[in-house]
């Protein structure tokens, strides 16, 4: 009799075995994880996204989590058509130029622990894994800004002047945040950035790369006991963009609270498209 582990389901497509090692499929609440340890954690592969929005602002559920959104008014967030590789994935749209729109989960009445549960704080986090799945419908140059991954509250109120990208096509540095992200110009390079609120953006650029209206798998994960955080693009450890104990010890590693957050920014009047398939952020506590 062979018998098959969580992490051995579906790989490609779901939770990469290795960033998530010893950390469980995460589950939104509080969990145990397979070794016993306690963790907080969110997951969504948003089946059944629906909600409420007016005028720009929006408060919407899905699998048993609460989001809150600022939503101008050509940047719809909606659910796509369930298809096998997609199910229940949910878009966010740009199309004029300097149009916003972000959805974010915590940092609000609604979520767990009223406030962003996750961090990455040196000698106060536990260990931390963060996975996302999604694509662009576009890698022309100047079209459109995204970035996914974590956020501090001030990144992620639902005003106009908060949301994680500007007009400027660069972030608001605010705020806290750790992004995978494609700023102004960027065509299919995916980037990882990270700031400590009001401090300076650092940028390891090319992590990953993008294809047209392909899903690319995307996660972090820090590591308490070392100090450091490790890099993964579908399934697969991007060595040289782990970041060393002297680097997140350091400005501008983010030092707030945080949780999970995308945002897109139109730069040109073509519609830009990123479509989530789902995404999971676990941490011990």
């Amino acid at each position: 009799m062979t018998f098959v582990t969580w992490n051995e389901l579906d790989s490609d497509r779901m939770f990469s075995p290795k960033l998530w090692a010893n950390m469980g499929p995460p589950v939104s609440g509080t969990f145990k994880t397979p070794s016993g340890n306690n963790a907080v954690g969110m997951f969504d592969d948003f089946i059944g996204f629906s909600g409420i929005l007016a005028t720009k602002d929006g408060a919407y559920h899905s699998q048993g989590n609460r989001y809150l959104s600022f939503e101008e008014s050509s940047n719809p967030v909606s659910q796509v058509a369930s298809v096998q590789t997609a199910i229940g994935a949910v878009a966010l749209t740009s199309a004029a130029s300097n149009d916003t729109s972000c959805l974010a989960w915590g940092n609000h009445l609604i979520t767990p622990y009223n406030a962003g549960p996750f961090s990455v704080i040196p000698g106060t986090s536990g260990d931390l894994v963060f996975e996302c799945r999604f694509k662009v419908n576009t890698i022309t140059a100047a079209q459109f800004n995204f970035a996914i991954g974590l956020a501090g509250q001030t990144g992620v109120k639902t005003i106009d002047a908060d949301v994680p990208i500007d007009a400027n096509d660069a972030f608001v540095t605010t705020a806290s945040f750790l992004y995978f992200n494609r700023l102004t110009a960027g065509t299919t390079g995916l980037n990882l950035c990270y700031e400590r609120a009001s401090g300076t953006v650092a940028t390891v650029t090319g992590v990953g790369t993008l294809a047209l209206s392909t899903y690319i798998k995307s996660g972090f994960r820090y590591n308490s006991g070392s100090q450091t955080m490790d890099v993964f693009v579908d399934g697969v450890e991007v060595v040289a963009a782990r970041r060393s104990k002297a680097v997140v010890n350091a400005t501008p590693w983010p030092n707030q609270y945080l949780c999970p957050t995308a945002a897109v920014e139109g730069i040109a009047s073509a519609a830009g498209l990123l479509t989530i398939d789902w995404w999971a952020c676990a941490q011990l506590i």
